[in-house]
């Protein structure tokens, strides 16, 4: 393969990461000359492959380079803000603080209002820290998370000053403050003065929410609200509840024959709510038995799925032949998905001989040759 064919391939969508894996930093310098050629305008994945391969063959050498990207030079290709950021990464790493990107840095500030903001602050930050921390103030003040979140580290009583103008603006502006705080918002300086609107704001809800069982109780009493912000706070709310109180809650809305309760279900399906009180097997179990309409039976599927493992059986068993489609489409996805928590909590080692003899039972039972093979399929999947 020519050096030229190389800086092509950088180019291709299926082929440029490997191609980028493969440099050899000392692959020498009339490859780095042939990649340098090789920025073409308007390929922006290829041209961050070039520049990054550029950098790992040259090192200090390509710092002419990173100044075009910086500067918005022409002989990259064209330069936007996913090249300048890749730029500032380059620079993080392995030329932080070089006197000779100082004066590079600062133009594509004035250039690019783009800049991934915790990145660019770290950088400039070696340079000239205030001048850094003044970086963070707009879009700290438009509720950027990371922004926030620097600031919180550095500058704690400037995020408090910002917090007070967003609160005293309008509830919307409020509530978007709140949510782009995320965990800093549990600050107790912050908490103390986000918990007393949690009457008013969703967003206030929450984080009252995380140190209060009743106040966790009075927002899940919005699950039904009319409102999508009140409900998605409800459903946050209950994951600070017990087990039982969260079957109380929410296995009425499976008895739903309305399109929003059936909206508020799928909503349920794709939270983080765990299915944990005992009850949810038979329940679900149950209601299966009785529903007929497909796309209520395929929620009730993926249901069982959060149940976990006690539920394999009732998941490989639930469709009512081939004809039951709601149930067989979601069947692998199920299943899938339950292997992936069980990983995702260092689980599934232990339960895996469980669930795949229960499969292996359960694949052996059936008759119908769609739902057989849907089985088959995903106990080899599972087993591999």
């Amino acid at each position: 393969m020519t050096h030229a064919e190389i800086g092509a391939l950088l180019g291709d969508p299926s082929r440029g990461d490997e191609v980028l894996a493969s440099i050899n930093p000392e692959g020498g310098a009339a490859l780095a000359k042939a990649l340098r050629k090789s920025f073409k305008r308007g390929d922006e994945q290829g041209n961050e492959r070039r520049l990054r391969a550029v950098v790992t063959l040259e090192g200090e050498g390509a710092l002419d380079v990173i100044k075009a990207v910086l500067e918005d030079k022409v002989v990259v290709g064209g330069v936007y803000s996913n090249l300048r950021n890749v730029a500032l990464e380059l620079m993080q790493a392995r030329f932080k603080g070089h006197p000779k990107l100082e004066k590079s840095l600062w133009r594509a500030v004035e250039l690019d209002e783009y800049l991934e903001i915790d990145r660019l602050y770290e950088v400039a930050a070696a340079y000239d820290e205030p001048r850094a921390m003044e970086l963070l103030l707009p879009p700290g003040e438009q509720g950027v998370p990371a922004a926030l979140q620097l600031l919180a580290k550095h500058a704690a009583p400037k995020v408090a000053e910002l917090l007070d103008a967003a609160l005293a603006s309008d509830p919307a502006k409020a509530s978007r403050f709140i949510e782009a705080l995320g965990a800093t918002a549990l600050d107790p300086e912050l908490a103390r003065r986000i918990i007393p609107l949690a009457d008013k704001l969703p967003a206030a809800a929450e984080v009252a929410c995380r140190n209060d069982p009743a106040r966790a109780r009075t927002t899940a009493d919005q699950l039904s609200s009319k409102d999508a912000r009140w409900r998605a706070a409800a459903m946050k709310a209950l994951g600070f509840l017990p087990a039982g109180e969260v079957f109380e809650r929410l296995s009425p809305l499976f008895m739903a024959v309305d399109r929003t309760k059936r909206a508020q279900v799928d909503a349920v399906l794709w939270s983080a709510i765990a299915l944990e009180d005992a009850r949810w097997l038979k329940f679900l179990v149950a209601r299966l038995e009785t529903e007929e309409q497909k796309p209520m039976r395929g929620m009730l599927v993926r249901a069982l799925g959060k149940v976990g493992p006690a539920a394999t059986a009732a998941i490989a068993l639930a469709p009512k032949g081939d004809g039951d489609t709601g149930v067989l489409k979601e069947l692998p996805l199920v299943l899938g998905r339950l292997k992936g928590a069980l990983r995702l909590v260092g689980h599934w080692e232990q339960e895996r001989a469980g669930v795949l003899s229960v499969l292996g039972e359960a694949a052996a039972s059936v008759k119908t040759k769609k739902h057989k093979k849907l089985l088959e399929r995903a106990l080899e999947a599972l087993a591999s």
